[in-house]
């Protein structure tokens, strides 16, 4: 504060406890002793304003007919920028942002592009462009008329306008919705017409010019478009599939859009290994993913199931069963065989080729020839044994209580079923078939019946080399008579 405002506030102090107050309709001062210093304007003299002092408004006049600005609470140069008690003459389209500490702010005057308002200290203060430009409402600067970045003409292309509105958008370009041959270039939110050279088309996947028809080609119909597989998108990935009606031609993608492509006379594509192979051969997939077809159309032969290691078709010959699960060109090897994709033919599992992506069965269930197809017929897994949960090996039959039956298991899957010779049962710890005396319904798996002592006693007691009056001992390698027999 000044020497000139210390004294004049020191000559208030003195006489405000004493002296009646003129201007007490205008007090608009805080109340205590404690109470902030505050000025404000004569709201009927602009050339005059209060301060306050304990609750007090003392008027001051300022130097020279300026006028006091109730936001910078200074006394300024009238009709200035800084005025704020002068009428405000563009009041009605003031977009300011209000207060003292409110930031710079340019904007266009809306019933004139060459002119535009800038803000100080909540007013709007009028400017022009120079001759010829227009204001940019999104650059805050003055521009050439007509040009891409005037924003103040009304646009043309307004009902076609997809550019972002963000003035710190990145570049932006699309293709005209009715036109080919042109694209629209975006700025600052406007969207500017260009044309393609030598007749080219606007490819919306390069963003670039492309030959038309070409495979860049995005704009031109695509004839193909019902059949379209592609990825879509700019970084989409290299992809090839065959034509989903004809297994002799494919179809490569190139921007999301599907080119055609034959292959030579003799082969299939194939969808598994993404090139022509030989027709009706192993690596022929797209044959049999279209096997009812091809038998249909005329093949006479044997194509594997795509997916199904058990199953194939024999395009041969018609076969309809009322009471079937297959079709009429479907066919199914007896359970544990599978069919060999190379041979053509079923082969047991351990002998067979699948091929790739064909799974093959590991239970007599797992067949459908096996199923039943009518309510009245005995259920699968009364007929058919299996090897779920069991480790690799022989085992005892699980259907019918048999125990001369068992069967072999690798990866729970079913590879053998077969027999005892009469008058013996099969042990599966031995893993093969020993004298029918040693066997009783009430002992375990891996029990035997002891004839002498007439109960049930460990497999491991048994050897061939012991008669049925002796028992085989690990620990002295030798048959003993049961009258040294201890059960531990």
């Amino acid at each position: 504060m000044d020497l000139r405002m210390t004294t004049l506030l020191a000559a208030i102090l003195c006489v405000v406890a004493t002296a009646p107050n003129p201007h007490e309709a205008k007090n608009l001062c805080p109340q205590g002793l404690n109470a902030p210093l505050l000025l404000y304007g004569d709201p009927d003299n602009c050339t005059q304003y209060f301060i306050c002092a304990h609750g007090r408004n003392h008027l001051i006049s300022c130097p020279d007919g300026k006028h006091f600005s109730n936001v910078s609470k200074v006394c300024v140069p009238p009709h200035s920028y800084f005025d704020t008690c002068a009428p405000n003459l563009h009041e009605a389209k003031n977009l300011c942002p209000q207060g003292i500490n409110a930031p710079l702010f340019l904007y266009g005057d809306p019933d004139n592009c060459t002119q535009y308002f800038f803000c100080v200290q909540g007013r709007n203060n009028p400017r022009s462009c120079p001759e010829g430009k227009h204001f940019n409402n999104v650059s805050k600067v003055c521009v050439p008329a007509h040009s891409h970045f005037d924003t103040c003409v009304p646009n043309p292309y307004e009902a076609k306008n997809l550019c972002p509105q963000d003035p710190n958008a990145l570049a932006f370009l699309y293709g005209d919705p009715d036109n080919c041959t042109q694209y629209f270039f975006c700025v600052q939110g406007r969207n500017n017409l260009r044309s393609c050279p030598d007749g080219k088309h606007f490819s919306n996947v390069s963003k670039t010019c492309v030959p038309p028809h070409s495979h860049f080609d995005s704009c031109a119909p695509n004839p193909y478009q019902a059949k379209n597989l592609c990825p879509q998108g700019p970084n989409a990935t290299e992809f090839v599939y065959a034509d989903p009606d004809d297994c002799t031609r494919y179809f490569t993608c190139a921007h999301g859009r599907n080119h055609p492509g034959s292959c030579p006379h003799g082969k299939r594509f194939s969808n598994v290994y993404k090139t022509c192979v030989t027709s009706y051969s192993y690596f022929d997939t797209c044959a049999q993913e279209n096997a009812l077809k091809e038998c249909e159309n005329g093949y006479k032969g044997l194509i594997a199931h795509p997916t199904i290691c058990h199953r194939y078709y024999n395009c041969t010959k018609i076969y309809r069963h009322p009471q079937s699960f297959l079709g009429p060109y479907d066919r199914e090897c007896d359970f544990p065989k599978v069919f060999d994709v190379l041979r053509q033919e079923c082969l047991p599992f351990k002998q067979a080729f699948c091929g790739l992506n064909r799974t093959a069965g590991k239970n007599g269930c797992d067949y459908v020839q096996n199923l039943c197809p009518v309510s009245h017929c005995v259920p699968c897994s009364i007929m058919f044994t299996n090897c779920d949960g069991l480790a690799d090996g022989y085992h005892r039959h699980r259907v019918g209580g048999f125990p001369r039956q068992y069967m072999l298991c690798e990866d729970e899957r079913v590879l053998q079923e077969a027999y005892c010779s009469p008058a013996t049962f099969f042990l599966p710890r031995l893993a093969r078939c020993i004298p029918w005396p040693y066997f009783s319904s009430d002992c375990a798996d891996d029990e035997i019946f002891s004839p002498v002592l007439r109960k049930c006693i460990s497999d491991k007691y048994y050897n061939d080399g012991c008669s049925l009056s002796q028992f085989y001992s690990s620990t002295e390698n030798k048959c003993l008579s049961y009258d040294h027999f201890e059960d531990k």
